[in-house]
């Protein structure tokens, strides 16, 4: 948007205020998860979607740090170290980071498998930080994984079952 000169600066300030207000339309309408993170980590903001999929209220997160509240494990359940965030690592090396199967965690200790994207955000060049997208269905992929986990641990099982058989028949035999 372009600012007239004989735009005094209320006039800049208002047209500011319609950008921002704009912006903020958008967010509340996406159905997306969205939120963003300064270069320390802290939340910046928050979208309704995203506060229905983690539980938390965006005056509980704004300011405080995202990762240690909402992606603090691997899906296995081990600590997810901040400097291996993928979330992170978008504002220390500029680079957008496309995320599948992980998990986040909700308010209530439950958590939920998501893909996300953290997309680096740039003032002038210099990084400020980070704004994460995760959608609010995971992908087909992901259904797809988790529909077949419960075969594979059968086909796990039955090898399993299958390899010590043999190794009781091969005790067996007479050498």
């Amino acid at each position: 948007m372009t600012v007239h000169r004989d735009q005094a600066d209320g006039g800049a300030d208002a047209a500011f205020g319609r950008i921002e207000r704009e912006n903020q339309l958008i967010l509340r309408a996406a159905g997306e998860g969205i939120y963003g993170v300064n270069a320390v980590g802290k939340t910046t903001f928050v979208n309704p979607a995203a506060e229905r999929m983690l539980g938390w209220k965006a005056e509980e997160l704004v300011g405080h740090d995202m990762h240690s509240l909402v992606h603090h494990t691997h899906a296995d359940g081990s600590h997810y170290h901040e400097h291996e965030c993928p979330i992170y690592a978008a504002f220390r090396d500029g680079a957008v980071h496309q995320v599948d199967h992980e998990k986040f965690w909700r308010k209530d200790g439950t958590s939920f498998w998501v893909d996300y994207t953290s997309t680096p955000i740039r003032d002038n060049g210099v990084l400020i930080g980070a704004v994460i997208v995760f959608p609010r269905r995971p992908s087909h992929a992901l259904r797809l994984a988790r529909s077949c986990a419960p075969a594979h641990q059968e086909v796990d099982r039955l090898r399993k079952r299958l390899e010590l058989e043999n190794a009781y028949l091969q005790e067996q035999i007479p050498h």
